[in-house]
């Protein structure tokens, strides 16, 4: 679908003027698909992400209304099929990447590859080559205690902190936090749901060095490992 522009997106979202009387809408650069939104004489003025300048109309509207609602944030149901169409993440990722400071936007780093964990995590079986699918990972620019590992679902970007591209990080250990947000691209956007609820983490459990792992980052990172993931 086509690129449309801030009078397209104005239209589509004219249904609200019976809310908020006059609607004036344009498109705005963002790292993540959001919605800001000000009064004013007219009416209403929203400003909309422009990663969803190629959605269709009734995305827009459903997105835009259910966060100006508050308690039913996206991402909402037509939006979450939207997310899961062929093709989507097109011109997205680069542009997450690029607005993305901290992400180095390659999984090579000066001691591990990314991708070799991946590899690593098919090979035994833990995850399937779909699962993956076009996602991207990549090294932090900076080093992160205090987040070692980071899913953007929508976008689907896995990155991970330069902290443990070290060569005293054993390959289990990189291959868990790989795993652990692989899972969160298998389970999808969770609007409803806790990230890490009782059904996620039956899916961690497969990990069979799991508990090794932990107690490796605690001691290197020095942070508990449940705020880091």
């Amino acid at each position: 679908m086509r690129r449309r522009d801030d009078a397209e997106l104005t239209a589509a979202l004219a249904p609200l003027t019976e809310t908020y009387g006059g609607v004036k809408a344009y498109f705005r650069g963002t790292r993540d698909p959001s919605v800001c939104w000000s009064m004013t004489a007219g009416g209403i003025e929203i400003g909309l992400s422009d990663y969803l300048a190629d959605a269709p109309d009734a995305v827009i509207l459903e997105f835009v209304a259910a966060a100006m609602r508050k308690r039913d944030r996206p991402p909402t149901p037509l939006y979450t099929e939207w997310m899961a169409c062929e093709g989507f993440t097109v011109g997205k990722q680069d542009l997450f990447l690029a607005r993305s400071r901290n992400l180095a936007g390659t999984p090579v780093g000066t001691h591990h590859d990314l991708r070799d964990a991946v590899r690593r995590l098919i090979d035994a079986d833990l995850i399937g080559a779909d699962d993956v699918g076009d996602a991207r990972f990549t090294w932090t620019r900076r080093p992160n205690r205090q987040r070692i590992g980071y899913c953007a679902v929508s976008m689907r970007v896995i990155a991970v902190s330069c902290l443990l591209d070290d060569p005293d990080v054993p390959e289990h250990v990189l291959d868990y936090v790989v795993f652990h947000e692989i899972l969160h691209l298998i389970r999808g956007p969770h609007p409803f749901r806790r990230p890490h609820d009782r059904g996620f983490n039956a899916m961690e459990a497969a990990f069979p060095r799991k508990e090794e792992a932990e107690r490796f980052l605690r001691h290197f990172t020095q942070v508990p490992i449940r705020n880091q993931l």
